[in-house]
């Protein structure tokens, strides 16, 4: 009898944890980076706003294409950038970089802003045309 309760307090536990890292925030549409064209430009252009969740191991958001995406985190890039991979249906890896913490340079020394109201999303894939990026903000 003592089991299935301390299970269900430490799954209770650790919901409460997961719901306390969930971040929600609204994101601009996908645009490519640094004034870089390529064939596929046009077809950025259809991109829309969307909803980026974060939960600390995974992001869930949309493509340039409007396509739903989970991507699973692959640790640190530096401190205040993690960085995720997903795998497309065709066998792509794209790499995201999430950039979660602020750097505030007015302060010495500089002040690292751990819970910032704009976050920004920038994706790398095969090819320079691929360098896309987003600003999203706290819903």
């Amino acid at each position: 009898m003592l089991k299935p309760i301390l299970l269900a307090f430490f799954m209770t536990l650790s919901t409460q944890v997961n719901a306390q890292v969930r971040k929600e925030f609204v994101c601009n549409k996908w645009s490519q980076m640094d004034d870089v064209e390529t064939v596929l430009t046009f077809l950025y252009d259809d991109s829309k706003p969307f909803v980026l969740v974060s939960d600390g191991n995974t992001l869930s958001f949309k493509n340039e294409f409007n396509e739903p995406i989970v991507a699973s985190r692959l640790g640190r890039h530096n401190g205040t950038i993690d960085m995720y991979s997903q795998v497309s249906s065709f066998g792509e890896t794209a790499i995201f970089y999430y950039f979660y913490k602020k750097t505030n340079t007015d302060k010495e020394p500089y002040e690292i802003i751990e819970d910032p109201s704009m976050v920004k999303l920038r994706r790398a894939g095969h090819s320079i045309g691929d360098l896309l990026g987003t600003e999203c903000f706290k819903r």
